[in-house]
C-alpha cells in the first residue's frame, strides 16, 4: 500500500543563492512541496565593497572584522576627505589631530557607521579611555589629539593601548580618600 503525504499547515522554505550578483529566490511550500508563493530578492554585490561606490557610509568587508577603537579613528579621518564628509569631520592641517565640524550629523550618521556607537558622549568616553587630549582654548579649540595619532602612521596608531579613566576633578576625588587630620 503507497502512503500519500497529507498536506499540513506547516511552512518550508526551499532557497538558491546564485553568486555575482546575489539573486537569493525563496519559495514558501505547503506540506507536499509544491511552491505556494515564490519570493525572489536581488543583493548587488557590490554593497558590501566600499571601494567600487562613491556612497561614504556603506561598509566595506574588510571592515567586518573588528578593529580597536584608535584605528577606526583613523580610518574614519582617512576616509572623510576620500568619501567627502570632511565637512563633519577632519584632520587637522597638520595631520596631528582632527576636528568635529558638525557635532549634531557626525552623531546621527558617522559615529553609529565607524563605531557601532549612538551617542556623542560615549565616542568622548572612548577617545578618553584611550588617552586623547581636547585643546580647550585658542583658534584650535576643540581639536582632539593623541601623540600617536599622525596622518599618513597607521603603525602608529596600532600601538595605542587603553590608559584608563581620567576623572575631571581627580585633585578633589584625592583629598576626599586623604584621612582627616592629615
Amino acid at each position: 500500500m503507497k502512503r500519500e503525504k497529507e498536506p499540513s499547515n506547516d511552512i518550508m522554505a526551499v532557497m538558491n543563492v546564485e553568486s555575482a550578483p546575489v539573486v537569493v529566490a525563496m519559495a514558501i511550500c505547503d506540506g507536499i512541496g509544491e511552491a505556494t508563493a515564490p519570493v525572489t530578492s536581488s543583493i548587488d554585490s557590490n554593497v558590501n565593497n566600499a571601494s567600487s561606490s562613491s556612497a561614504p557610509f556603506k561598509k566595506s568587508i574588510d571592515r567586518e572584522l573588528r578593529q580597536p577603537f584608535p584605528v577606526k579613528v583613523y580610518e574614519m579621518l582617512e576616509n572623510a576627505g576620500k568619501n567627502q564628509f570632511s565637512h563633519i569631520v577632519s584632520w587637522n592641517s597638520t595631520g596631528t589631530g582632527f576636528m568635529v565640524h558638525d557635532k549634531d550629523y557626525f552623531t546621527k550618521d558617522i559615529v553609529p557607521h565607524y563605531f557601532n556607537l549612538t551617542k556623542y558622549k560615549s565616542f568622548q568616553r572612548q577617545l578618553s579611555l584611550y588617552g586623547f587630549q581636547r585643546v580647550t582654548v585658542g583658534p584650535n579649540k576643540g581639536l582632539r589629539y593623541h601623540e600617536k595619532l599622525r596622518r599618513g602612521k597607521i603603525e602608529l596608531v596600532r600601538q595605542m593601548k587603553p590608559v584608563g579613566y581620567k576623572p575631571r576633578n581627580l585633585t578633589r576625588l584625592l583629598e576626599q580618600k586623604k584621612p582627616k587630620g592629615t
